[in-house]
């Protein structure tokens, strides 16, 4: 393996030689770094800082070609985005650059839809703001960073359905649609004579009908006699109407093979971080603005959970938000299902690890998404 060479990073970054295990770090101003080993810095706590840069990226390889010279160019070499690993989680730890693409969640304590905020204004004080997006500001737990599964995709869901009304109704709602108040008298007029002119068929059918089931028990419909007697039906007048259109859902799957103790605790820790996210509490201080601090008042809270924390799934692209994926408003964790034995068989490290885990991530939108709000280009909902 060659020495580090590459010192396009922040001082003090480390890095860790494979076949070796020697541990480097780079040293100096601007112009002059140079990477200086370092034997008493263990790999495992090199791994863990937040400047630690992969060894492929330190010392990267001359398969890059040759210039016209005939020297060879080494590979482009990046790095990571910058991230605390005390408030962030990242699987692989060594595998996310900062050209990458990769997915971020960070998650939210809920917001109720119509509580009342300091300075709201409007019917009975609510501000009309319906996406909330000025409420989701402050994260609560820690920023998970994944690698991008296989299975991205999105879809919007729309709801017709077919309407049949009757003729009179039809001739009614027509009369209502006239451009001006003299078409709508002239509408209204038209269909009262169109009932007239029907009253003889319906009293027959009518009568038909009572005769029928007084004396046979059987039941007919309208259709029933006129289709087996006159080889008509009245009109059903159906029409495609709109009738709104669904919350999105999503799920995202992600296989955690962790290779070395450090990426194996981080693993935990992120199944551990979904589940605590997803799931409600019972510190519930407040209700209605009745406290358990006041006195007497201790039971107020007592009978009572607290609704889980949100998310919100980004899709990124470097440290851009990613301008062809789709992006989604606030979400809500649905699920978490962990699979022990992806592939089947079960085993684990020494220290009973598993050697691999599934982690299956289940989110619907809390919000619905409006044609307004998708732009005619870069990042979309």
């Amino acid at each position: 393996m060659p020495e580090p060479t590459n010192t396009n990073f922040d001082t003090g970054s480390t890095t860790v030689d494979p076949d070796t295990n020697q541990v480097y770090q780079l040293v100096g101003g601007n112009n002059n770094k140079s990477w200086v080993l370092q034997p008493a810095t263990t790999p495992q706590n090199a791994k863990k800082r937040s400047s630690f840069v992969p060894w492929v990226q330190a010392a990267p390889s001359t398969q890059g070609g040759l210039d016209e010279q005939g020297t060879p160019i080494p590979l482009k070499a990046t790095t990571f985005p910058v991230v605390n690993p005390d408030s962030s989680l990242r699987y692989p730890m060594d595998a996310i650059y900062a050209d990458s693409d990769y997915v971020t969640f960070s998650f939210y304590e809920y917001q109720p839809p119509y509580r009342r905020q300091g300075g709201d204004t409007g019917v009975f004080g609510f501000k009309a703001n319906y996406n909330q997006a000025d409420k989701y500001t402050t994260t609560v737990g820690r920023t998970v960073v994944m690698y991008m599964p296989e299975d991205v995709s999105s879809g919007f869901k729309a709801n017709w359905g077919g309407k049949a009304v009757s003729s009179l109704t039809r001739d009614t709602l027509a009369s209502a649609g006239g451009a001006t108040v003299l078409d709508k008298i002239k509408g209204a007029g038209e269909t009262l004579k169109g009932v007239g002119d029907r009253l003889p068929i319906n009293a027959a059918t009518a009568a038909i009908k009572t005769f029928v089931g007084r004396f046979t028990g059987d039941t007919l419909t309208q259709d029933d006699l006129l289709g087996s007697v006159g080889g008509v039906i009245f009109n059903p007048n159906v029409e495609l109407l709109f009738g709104g259109h669904d919350l999105r859902n999503f799920t995202l799957r992600f296989k955690l093979f962790p290779r070395d103790s450090v990426e194996a605790g981080t693993c935990d820790k992120i199944v551990r971080e979904f589940r605590r996210q997803m799931l409600p509490t019972t510190t519930v201080t407040q209700v209605f603005n009745f406290g358990a601090q006041e006195a007497g008042l201790r039971g107020t809270t007592e009978g009572f959970i607290k609704v889980p924390n949100v998310c919100k799934v980004t899709f990124m692209k470097g440290g851009e938000v990613h301008p062809f994926l789709p992006q989604y408003k606030i979400c809500a964790i649905t699920g978490v299902d962990v699979n022990y034995t992806p592939d089947g068989s079960y085993a684990t490290y020494y220290d009973g690890r598993p050697v691999a885990t599934e982690l299956v991530l289940n989110f619907q939108e809390m919000k619905l998404v409006f044609g307004n709000e998708l732009p005619q280009e870069g990042a979309s909902l």
